[in-house]
């Protein structure tokens, strides 16, 4: 790179100074130019070969990274800027890109989802703006591999919807975005790799990284994601655990994400859990199985058939084969199951006479899983305190 700076360098001074000579030369001698013998040092490299003259990239350019750009945003955490405030609120990974409202969605190719990133903005301009202008540029991911975004909305306050083009007016107040960008499936599995995405603010450069680097940035994320999931509220408990997903166990991010798993235990969940257990534990045998569960009392969330408070309630396998498994959803009670029983080291539970078979295993001192192999009925059994 210097040395085609030199290069166009001398090559300018000497315009110059033929420019600047005019049409008398008589009075006055030529200024000696550089002598050739410097110009084709500056040529060659040090075994005296021609060099190679084309630019040379920069170190971040040879690697093929993006170029080091911007002030750096970090989920949960207001900056101000000459154009507006903004606050990133999640980043997570969909199937589809979904409109705010859910009203109607896109779908990307095979082999693609969609990542997802949500904040908000505070306008400070003095007069109208084109809402588009308020989407992120590009996502940037592992060693320069870049995609646009797809999808954008921003909520209008003064029209009381979700837009995707349009204008933001002056004094406005604070509304939230979202924009989706659909990237190969190894953006989402590959968290070690980097991955951010970049925002203008009018002039000035913004970067958001999920995935930060900087151990400050690493830690209010944290913070941020962990919050999020104590949330009794889904959709909450759901983006911190992306957030916390995406920063590849850092702390005891992967297990504040399972105390979620458990305490939800969506079908996700028990699809996890089914085969977290069917790979990487040992099933009870029948003898254990039986002194476990005879006359014990858990306590499960029944999310399969949901019912009032939050799908939790308790469970009791009796001695004599019958089960208290009821529970109550708007005010109505009925029974999850009225029966058990060992055979062939399963235990087997049984609804308006239809049996259902689980393969009993303990995940740790408190919890136990009976399996069942679709994973929509497993069941995660918690030891009362």
């Amino acid at each position: 790179m210097k040395r085609l700076e030199l290069l166009l360098l001398t090559a300018a001074l000497a315009m110059a100074l033929t420019a600047c000579g005019g049409t008398d030369t008589t009075d006055a001698p030529a200024e000696e130019g550089p002598d050739p013998a410097e110009v084709t040092a500056d040529v060659t490299d040090d075994a005296g070969e021609p060099a190679d003259t084309e630019a040379e990239p920069d170190d971040a350019e040879a690697d093929g990274e993006p170029e080091a750009a911007g002030t750096a945003l970090v989920v949960g955490e207001t900056v101000s800027t000459g154009l507006y405030d903004i606050t990133v609120t999640g980043f997570e990974y969909t199937e589809d890109a979904d409109s705010p409202d859910e009203d109607y969605g896109f779908a990307p190719r095979d082999g693609y989802v969609t990542a997802n990133l949500y904040y908000t903005l505070k306008y400070n301009g003095k007069s109208e703006m084109n809402g588009a202008m308020l989407a992120p540029v590009v996502l940037r991911y592992g060693d320069g591999y870049t995609f646009l975004p797809e999808q954008f909305w921003f909520y209008a306050p003064d029209l009381e919807g979700w837009l995707n083009s349009g204008t933001v007016l002056p004094l406005s107040p604070e509304f939230p975005c979202k924009a989706c960008f659909f990237v190969p499936q190894e953006v989402e599995t590959e968290k070690g790799n980097p991955l951010s995405i970049e925002l203008h603010a009018g002039d000035e450069v913004l970067m958001y990284s999920p995935r930060p680097e900087d151990e400050a940035a690493r830690e209010a994320t944290y913070e941020y994601a962990a919050a999020l999931t104590d949330s009794d509220v889904w959709s909450d408990a759901s983006m911190g655990r992306s957030l916390l997903a995406e920063l590849n166990g850092y702390g005891d991010s992967d297990r504040v994400i399972l105390d979620s798993r458990m305490r939800f235990f969506t079908y996700d969940d028990r699809q996890y859990f089914t085969a977290y257990a069917t790979e990487q534990l040992t099933p009870l045998d029948a003898a254990a199985a039986q002194t476990l569960l005879t006359d014990a009392t858990f306590t499960v969330r029944n999310n399969y058939m949901g019912g009032d408070d939050g799908g939790n309630h308790a469970v009791t396998f009796r001695a004599d084969g019958t089960m208290d498994a009821s529970y109550t959803s708007e005010g109505e009670t009925y029974a999850m199951y009225e029966s058990w029983r060992m055979e062939n080291g399963q235990v087997i539970c049984t609804h308006n006479a239809v049996d259902t078979a689980f393969t009993p295993y303990q995940f740790d001192e408190t919890h136990y899983l009976l399996v069942e192999p679709s994973g929509d009925r497993t069941m995660l059994l918690t030891v009362p305190a």
